[in-house]
């Protein structure tokens, strides 16, 4: 649009004004080698080894197919501000899953392609440069995205279980927590406490009741930045963020919050906030030596958190020597430079690292180390 006859006496503020659509079909042949076919394995039947089919063939197996849309704008203004917005969706069908075929089959499920899913959202990013001069530059920038998956179809199916706590569920996000409701803390006695489906207390596990808590997709995801320049000294700094998504430490907690079921286990400071007396409330459970109540089970939403988080990705500072002093030491350039990544994380979960992956469950995952680098760069 800038390009445009009618835009030539707006020449001195807007740089770019250019409209986006694309619309494309691609495939997803994420299926191992040979899963098509019916395979046998080795077996051990009344002390004579045998073979015996140990998975399923479907000769009707292919790709999955995505078709995506995009409408997009991108802008500059001032030779100084610059941005893109993006409305995209995508439509999956044939998905690739494990599905329940009868077990008269000699199987409980079978991988093929069934289902649906919806994917779109909306994603917005924006820099700008504050100051601009021959010997300053001051630059900051953000970036946006509100993205939401949506299951159409299961292939007949409501419901197909990614795990017991995960399940994949017609009209709900791509994962969706299925868990038992856990209410909190007897006041009188320091038990764990279970809502019912008929919506009463109860001290029994087994009688909670389960359902949908929440999903570990964030509502937001973005990033922001800033870098100043004066002269040859320069520093720059990264943030990432996520906000709105749930997150399931069930490791961390079940072991290490465990009301007394792992005796042998070291516990995290938060499991010395236990009830101790009649009255107590908003607290763990009272702890019991080899605690069989179930009350640290990971599947339960007592260990949901929000997964919100800033984290300080990358802060470097760097000094670049002026080309006079460089030039008497025969190069052409000389950068000091010191980077720090992973350096601090703003956050309320429980777990050591608040990146969790798609599913959201974080089980003992190593986190991102903090990192300092330094180094000299050379040019010659």
């Amino acid at each position: 649009i800038s390009n445009e006859k009618f835009m030539a006496d707006y020449k001195n503020v807007v740089d770019l004004l250019k409209v986006r659509a694309s619309y494309g079909l691609n495939g997803n042949n994420g299926i191992a080698a040979y899963r098509a076919y019916g395979v046998y394995s080795t077996a051990m039947y009344n002390g004579i080894s045998g073979m015996l089919p140990s998975r399923p063939e479907n000769q009707e197996l292919s790709w999955e197919k995505n078709a995506t849309w995009n409408v997009g704008l991108d802008f500059g203004f001032y030779n100084r501000v610059r941005g893109s917005v993006d409305v995209y969706e995508r439509t999956t069908k044939d998905m690739l899953l494990n599905k329940a075929v009868p077990q008269t089959s000699g199987f409980s499920s079978n991988f093929m392609n069934t289902g649906s899913m919806r994917n779109y959202g909306v994603e917005f990013q924006f820099d700008a440069d504050l100051i601009a001069s021959n010997d300053c530059l001051w630059n900051v920038g953000f970036n946006v995205a509100k993205n939401r998956t949506e299951i159409l179809d299961l292939g007949g199916e409501d419901v197909i279980e990614a795990a017991s706590y995960v399940h994949y569920k017609v009209g709900n996000t791509l994962y969706s927590y299925y868990l038992s409701d856990y209410y909190g803390v007897n006041p009188s006695n320091g038990e764990a406490l279970w809502v019912t489906e008929d919506g009463k207390l109860t001290n029994d596990y087994n009688q909670a009741r389960k359902y949908y808590a929440g999903s570990p997709e964030p509502k937001l995801v973005g990033g922001f930045n800033s870098t100043f320049a004066y002269k040859g000294f320069s520093i720059g700094a990264f943030f990432e963020y996520k906000y709105g998504n749930k997150i399931l430490p069930m490791n961390e907690c079940r072991y290490l919050m465990s009301d007394g079921a792992e005796m042998s286990m070291n516990q995290m400071a938060d499991a010395l906030n236990y009830w101790k007396k009649p009255g107590d409330t908003n607290c763990n459970p009272k702890p019991v030596a080899g605690n069989t109540s179930n009350s640290n089970d990971f599947t339960i939403d007592r260990w949901l958190q929000d997964g919100s988080y800033v984290r300080l990705k990358d802060i470097t500072v760097s000094y670049t020597l002026p080309q006079a002093t460089v030039k008497k030491m025969n190069v052409k350039g000389l950068r000091l430079y010191v980077s720090g990544l992973n350096i601090y994380t703003w956050s309320d979960v429980t777990a050591y690292d608040p990146e969790a992956g798609a599913t959201g469950v974080v089980a003992a995952i190593y986190p991102f180390a903090k990192t300092v680098v330094g180094g000299i760069e050379l040019t010659f």
